[in-house]
């Protein structure tokens, strides 16, 4: 019997050369500002960081897409992650505050 190897939604982060370039940019020491003046934070280390966020195995199912208007968007591979995620969603926030303190204020809901 072969061997299936499933694939984590995370996975395209380990080949950089298939990501956009604006992912890859490093952090410099410089601090960007929003037009409303309050920092911005690194998406690319909130999606790197997802699986030490959600656990091991939510993380192997979902991850973040997009935070537009305070709103986290997550893919999840089935929607019964989603629900999952929706029922964790205050630990979640309270997490990622703790983990990205520049979107403690802005982050709305997930």
């Amino acid at each position: 019997m072969a061997k299936v190897h499933q694939k984590k939604l995370s996975d395209f982060l380990s080949a950089s050369g298939d990501m956009p370039e604006s992912y890859r940019k490093q952090s410099t020491s410089k601090k960007k500002d929003n037009s409303d003046g309050s920092q911005l934070f690194d998406f690319l280390k909130l999606v790197k960081s997802w699986e030490k966020i959600v656990g091991n195995n939510a993380g192997n199912h979902s991850l973040p897409v997009k935070f537009t208007h305070g709103t986290l968007s997550i893919i999840c591979s089935h929607p019964a992650w989603s629900k999952e995620l929706s029922l964790l969603e205050q630990d979640l926030r309270l997490k990622i505050k703790n983990n990205f303190p520049l979107i403690a204020n802005s982050l709305k809901s997930i």
